[in-house]
């Protein structure tokens, strides 16, 4: 029985992602923030971006982006061949290049997201300070909406290869 693209990406393969991106980046976040007790959600002058909440959104967003763009297309491509997934596809077509832009483009726009709330962040409340659980917990969640996000456009981003 073959699954339409479209109930495909937004119930199957997206809240896999999501899940899958949304537990390794919270315990990522909480492994590496394991020295502190709070992180200020933005860095100050001269400190460590990294050890901030937003410093630790950064890394995810361009590798979620990048990876799922690259896995999902070429997941979906393979079920579209096997006939799991309509429309479908004949074997050999040509999917990385389109891939790989659509992967580099979603980074690109996912590191001016963060960079956009950390503006925002720092216009209303430059000086706040989460505990380690609730910058693991914030980590989880928005690397989780990201990857469904991502997800979902890469698997429809297949619709165009014939």
């Amino acid at each position: 029985m073959s699954t339409n693209i479209k109930d495909f990406a937004y119930k199957k393969q997206a809240p896999t992602d999501a899940a899958v991106n949304g537990v390794l980046n919270g315990f990522m976040t909480w492994f590496l923030l394991s020295e502190y007790t709070s992180v200020p959600v933005l860095s100050t002058p001269g400190s460590d971006f990294s050890h901030s909440l937003l410093g630790t959104l950064v890394m995810p967003a361009v590798v979620i982006a990048f990876i799922i763009s690259m896995v999902t297309s070429k997941m979906t491509i393979n079920k579209r061949i096997k006939g799991e997934v309509t429309p479908s596809l004949t074997k050999g077509v040509k999917w990385a290049g389109r891939a790989f832009k659509h992967g580099i483009g979603r980074a690109i726009l996912n590191v001016f997201i963060v960079y956009g709330l950390g503006g925002l962040i720092l216009q209303f409340a430059p000086d706040i300070l989460i505990s380690r659980l609730a910058a693991s917990i914030i980590v989880f969640f928005m690397a989780g909406i990201l990857a469904y996000i991502e997800s979902v456009s890469a698997v429809l981003r297949t619709r165009s290869i014939q």
